[in-house]
């Protein structure tokens, strides 16, 4: 985490700002959403079977900063893990799922 000094420059930023707290806010989501686009859409394109699917995988990246960023950090950060943790477990089950029923079983 960030040093002392720091949190305490954060914090008096912060309340320096007063009404002005929901516009750095809805600056600081834009910010990291258009980062999650791009960082989907190029992670998507590492592989070569997705090609136009990437744009899909940008947006679920946009999506799902939408959904874990909440007023406060700790809420944040628990939303994060927490999304985290389920994602992997969906991953796994897929990766399962793909091991025991490989799709030419699945398709004539």
């Amino acid at each position: 985490m960030l040093p002392e000094t720091a949190r305490r420059k954060v914090h008096e930023t912060e309340q320096r700002l007063g009404h002005w707290d929901a516009y750095v806010r809805s600056i600081y989501i834009t910010i990291l959403v258009i980062m999650a686009y791009l960082l989907g859409y190029e992670f998507d394109l590492m592989a070569p079977l997705h090609g136009g699917a990437a744009v899909v995988g940008a947006l679920w990246a946009a999506v799902t900063v939408l959904a874990v960023y909440k007023d406060d950090r700790v809420t944040t950060r628990s939303s994060f893990f927490s999304t985290m943790g389920f994602a992997l477990f969906g991953a796994a089950v897929a990766l399962a799922y793909l091991l025991w029923i490989p799709p030419h079983r699945i398709w004539p």
